[in-house]
């Protein structure tokens, strides 16, 4: 089994924030695969399918993003799952809109969420896709960006994204963290100037 978790703030002032991206992608993902996400306990929400004859989690913890680590926890618990069976989806400051980067381990970047699971977990030898919401926004004003809403304009770059973390996570439930990391290198190939 794995386990596809988006993660963000729960509530519709939230919905459309920048910081949300993570819930939204899931959203994306559980729409094309025709999936409602129902609560489980207090920690989060979810939905089972299989995928290719591979059982799948989808997940949104139903928790605050800077304490997301605890549901994230709680689903591996649940689900008697290790970190390489989990691929988290998050927002990224660093990265430009419509661009998605696939991490597997390392620091939390200074994003609370990934922070709040990596304490949780006790590692950062966990994938996840950073997908970029731009940082058009001054010094000292991030938390103010992060949790604004996305323009119009933004929404339609962001297409590319969602079908980017689409396949990942199709990708990632079939054949696992390498066969992501073999895609994610023949797709940066293909953009590479000859």
């Amino acid at each position: 089994m794995k386990a596809i978790i988006g993660i963000g703030n729960p509530g519709a002032s939230y919905k459309f924030n920048r910081h949300n991206i993570g819930f939204n992608v899931i959203d994306y993902i559980a729409g094309e695969w025709d999936k409602d996400l129902e609560l489980f306990g207090e920690n989060y929400i979810y939905s089972k399918g299989e995928f290719n004859g591979t059982p799948y989690l989808i997940v949104k913890p139903a928790i605050f993003m800077n304490v997301s680590g605890k549901a994230v926890k709680s689903i591996m618990a649940d689900f008697k799952l290790n970190v390489e069976q989990i691929l988290i989806f998050h927002d990224e400051v660093n990265i430009p809109i419509g661009t998605c980067k696939l991490k597997l381990g390392g620091g939390d970047g200074g994003h609370n969420g990934i922070a709040s699971v990596i304490y949780e977990l006790i590692t950062d030898k966990f994938p996840r896709v950073r997908i970029g919401i731009g940082n058009n926004f001054v010094p000292g004003k991030m938390a103010n960006y992060v949790l604004s809403d996305f323009t119009k304009t933004e929404f339609e770059i962001l297409t590319s994204s969602y079908e980017y973390c689409l396949k990942m996570a199709e990708i990632f439930i079939e054949g696992g963290i390498q066969k992501m990391l073999d895609y994610n290198s023949f797709i940066n190939q293909k953009k590479r100037p000859l």
